[in-house]
Parts: C-alpha cells; sequence; structure tokens
C-alpha cells in the first residue's frame, strides 16, 4: 500500500521487488497526512485495483516494525471500498491494527 520498502524479513512471499510503493511528504506520527493526500492516495489505489483486478494492498507496518504509513491500510481500503480480495489483511507486528484510517484522523482534527 503505502510504503518506503518491506523491509527484509518477506511474509507471504511479499518483498521489495514483487511490490509497488506509493509514499508520501510528510511527518511520521500518526494522523499527519494532508486531505490532499489522503485523496490522491485513495485515487491512485482505486486507479491501480482497476488495472490490476488481483492487486492486493498493504501497509508497510503491517510486514516491518515500523509506524509508516502512520495509518492502518486495512482501514482505509475499506472505507473507499477496496474488496476484500484486494486487502492484505495481516498485521504481523500489531502496529496496523493499534492506528485509525486517514480520514478518521482528518474527522478527528476538524477537516
Amino acid at each position: 500500500m503505502v510504503t518506503y520498502g518491506v523491509g527484509t524479513t518477506p511474509f507471504d512471499g511479499i518483498k521489495n521487488g514483487n511490490t509497488l510503493h506509493i509514499s508520501y511528504a510528510g511527518g511520521l506520527n500518526a494522523g499527519i497526512i494532508s486531505r490532499a493526500q489522503v485523496e490522491r492516495t485513495e485515487k491512485l489505489v482505486k486507479q491501480y485495483t482497476a488495472l490490476y483486478p488481483e492487486i492486493e494492498w498493504l501497509g508497510h507496518n503491517q510486514v516491518s516494525r515500523k509506524l509508516c504509513p502512520s495509518y492502518s491500510a486495512p482501514k482505509f481500503l475499506r472505507e473507499i471500498g477496496i474488496q476484500e480480495k484486494n486487502i492484505y489483511d495481516k498485521d504481523h507486528y500489531g502496529i496496523a491494527a493499534t492506528l485509525k484510517s486517514p480520514y478518521e484522523y482528518l474527522r478527528i482534527k476538524g477537516e
């Protein structure tokens, strides 16, 4: 999903060489993402899902001990209507489960 690389311990065959990386500039603290960044990420996810119907999306924090993308990719993907078959739902380090979707963070901030 939104990642700077999936790390050195591949889970389920996921590794840098067979993944697409979408990244955004900004903070690594939960909820630090602008509305424009969230909307552009949503648009890219939907475009790639239409082009590659079997694509599976995930966040870096699901397969690496890192906070990025600073939100829960599975929650975000469900919120924007991505089908379950396209969502990698494992959270190997329990990080993504503790985070909200970026739209939830924007609502909390009053945007």
